[in-house]
């Protein structure tokens, strides 16, 4: 399959699935006038804090957008709720480079959309921007604060940690089940602090919603890829290495293999689960072409065993809740295996060494479970012989079926 038609197939997807993600699900906000309004927010399950949304007030009407400046509150029902801070916010860099000397945090005013994480008598916020991640925490009744966590250069160049969000939570989260040793081994991590916020709330006796099991959450799924592939190698001979050979080029033509892998997939919970990881190992059963080498009055044959091992990014396109498209970019790596050479019937033979390649694919699932894909491996190198030049690629159709 050329590369021109796979380029335009993706575009051609690409544009025609866009529309069709738009998912408005149930939700509401709250204007600065206090009045809450039910409607339909466009879910895209932020990976960073956003600015404003897009909602709908029903199924039919105008697609409108809030931001800060109007809204004080909104969420998407029984999955995610954000509240509006006016406030300090540290942006000190994490990054050696970039560090400051300062222990001190350096707080800049700013209106921001702070995520709910753990709802309470005392409630966690999250704020992410890219690589910068914070944490909030509010008692009821009172203002919402940043819990402190800065990294510095001391004078002697050491990078120190200021945790001062441990003295926050100590003067703050005074419970019985809450000890010293508790705050002093808390790391800033969210799943921790949410244990914390968690435990303080239950002690206190007040009602809670733990945000994190209502939000999108990762997955891992192990997928049956069977598989058939059209595998074509060259060779060429590129000069003479003595005075008896003579350049020539070879073209062994295309060759079915099948391919049987075990996929292990890992879908990020951000995004609306758009995105993935996935690695591959890949069995491909053997390549074995005869040529006459004419120059030479000599045959040739090729034989190549391989395992190959695709590891790569993928992205969803929802076309209902049954249907998706997915377009996937992988690095392959390739282990020959057993007896993989050009073999000779007189000559020195070449040995077929490992090697690398980049794989696309375009594939279509159905009901989460069963899917086809096709896949277009680019060109890579056999081996590194000087005066001799071999290029594999392939074009493959490959079946899968989730096992869990």
């Amino acid at each position: 399959m050329k590369i021109r038609f796979l380029a335009l197939l993706f575009a051609s997807i690409l544009s025609s699935t866009c529309f069709a993600q738009i998912r408005f699900e149930k939700g509401y906000f709250i204007n600065n006038s206090g009045e809450t309004v039910s409607c339909l927010i466009k879910n895209v399950a932020w990976r960073n804090n956003p600015t404003q949304f897009q909602y709908k007030l029903s199924e039919e009407g105008q697609i409108q957008t809030a931001d800060l400046e109007s809204i004080k509150e909104f969420g998407v029902l029984d999955e995610s709720k954000y509240v509006k801070f006016v406030g300090g916010i540290d942006r000190s860099s994490e990054s050696l480079s970039d560090m400051s000397s300062d222990y001190e945090p350096s707080f800049n005013n700013e209106e921001l959309f702070l995520k709910v994480v753990i709802d309470g008598k005392a409630s966690l916020y999250e704020y992410r921007d890219g690589n910068l991640t914070r944490y909030f925490f509010g008692m009821q009744n009172s203002e919402i604060s940043q819990l402190v966590y800065k990294s510095y250069l001391t004078a002697d160049k050491r990078a120190l940690k200021n945790k001062q969000y441990k003295k926050q939570l100590q003067d703050e989260l005074k419970c019985e089940s809450i000890t010293l040793t508790t705050i002093s081994e808390l790391e800033y991590d969210k799943k921790e602090l949410a244990k914390l916020f968690i435990d303080y709330n239950t002690c206190a006796n007040s009602e809670l919603t733990d945000f994190m099991k209502k939000g999108n959450k990762g997955t891992l799924n192990f997928i049956i890829k069977p598989g058939i592939q059209r595998a074509s190698i060259s060779l060429e001979r590129t000069g003479q290495y003595h005075s008896a050979t003579q350049p020539y080029k070879l073209n062994f033509g295309g060759q079915q293999r099948f391919s049987f892998g075990i996929e292990m997939e890992y879908v990020f919970p951000f995004n609306k689960n758009k995105w993935s990881f996935f690695i591959e190992p890949t069995y491909l059963s053997p390549y074995k072409v005869e040529k006459e080498v004419e120059v030479d009055n000599e045959s040739l044959e090729v034989k190549y065993s391989s395992i190959d091992l695709p590891v790569g990014i993928r992205h969803y396109f929802f076309l209902n809740d049954k249907s998706k498209i997915s377009v996937d970019v992988s690095y392959v790596m390739n282990f020959a295996v057993g007896n993989s050479l050009f073999d000779y019937e007189r000559s020195e033979d070449l040995s077929i060494k490992r090697g690398a390649n980049s794989m696309v694919g375009l594939g279509y699932i159905y009901s989460n479970k069963y899917s086809i894909e096709v896949r277009h491996g680019f060109k890579r190198q056999l081996f590194n012989y000087s005066f001799y030049d071999s290029k594999y690629k392939t074009t493959s159709i490959v079946f899968g079926y989730k096992i869990f």
